[in-house]
């Protein structure tokens, strides 16, 4: 027992620097499932624990082992070559969870449109609008915001 407990914290330690990411993607998953749950309840689809899981699973193996096949490429391959150009170890793993997160959130925007008629990335942009506005509307009010950046 204390060799197999041995030899599950070494390869722990060899994947510890990929633990966050991994975590940051099974973050991303588990909202999108929350939401695709919602969003079938909302249009009074059927919601089984069953469709949950098998979709749910089957994301975190096809991440997860995607995930870990670049890790293990930028470990022994691609790591030392992109410390030459860029000081970020581990270049290719980060971008793989950004690339992973981002299908996630395009999946969570599309249904929120669908259901409500505005994704959350209308409502940032229609935010960003309001604040720029907000902020014209202050310099006009107030002309010694201008004259302070000239």
């Amino acid at each position: 027992m204390e060799k197999i407990i041995s030899f599950l914290s070494i390869i722990g330690s060899f994947f510890l620097p990929a633990a966050p990411l991994a975590c940051l993607v099974f973050f991303a998953v588990v909202i999108d499932t929350f939401v695709g749950r919602w969003y079938a309840k909302r249009n009074n689809e059927v919601v089984t624990s069953k469709k949950t899981r098998i979709g749910f699973v089957t994301k975190m193996i096809t991440y997860g082992a995607g995930l870990f096949f670049i890790f293990l490429l930028d470990k022994f391959l691609i790591n030392d070559f992109m410390l030459l150009y860029f000081p970020k170890e581990y270049l290719a793993t980060a971008f793989t969870t950004i690339f992973l997160i981002s299908i996630e959130y395009s999946s969570v925007d599309e249904k929120i449109k669908w259901a409500t008629g505005k994704g959350i990335s209308d409502r940032v942009v229609e935010f960003i609008k309001k604040i720029k506005k907000t902020i014209n509307l202050v310099k006009e009010f107030n002309p010694n915001v201008n004259q302070n950046e000239k």
